[in-house]
């Protein structure tokens, strides 16, 4: 459980950075992958928090904002089943 929990504050985290230094004219979307083929069981315990980081900042606030709904929704399923 408490790798759910840093995920979602890594990804909170992430959404707070993101909004005070990028101008929204600046951002590319990132249409490489869908962001409902995340598989939150394969994320490993011991990744590099600053390729994490660095990966989350090349998202836009709207690929984050689906990503930490899909976290939040995936820890309530996790919550729920015990």
């Amino acid at each position: 459980m408490d790798i759910v929990k840093g995920f979602v504050v890594a990804l909170v985290l992430a959404i707070m950075y993101y909004k005070q230094k990028v101008n929204s004219k600046n951002v590319k979307p990132n249409m490489n992958a869908d962001i409902k083929d995340i598989d939150f069981r394969k994320i490993k315990p011991n990744r590099s928090v600053e390729n994490t980081q660095r990966n989350y900042m090349k998202l836009s606030t709207k690929e984050l904002v689906q990503r930490l709904i899909l976290a939040e929704q995936y820890i309530a399923e996790i919550i729920q089943n015990g």
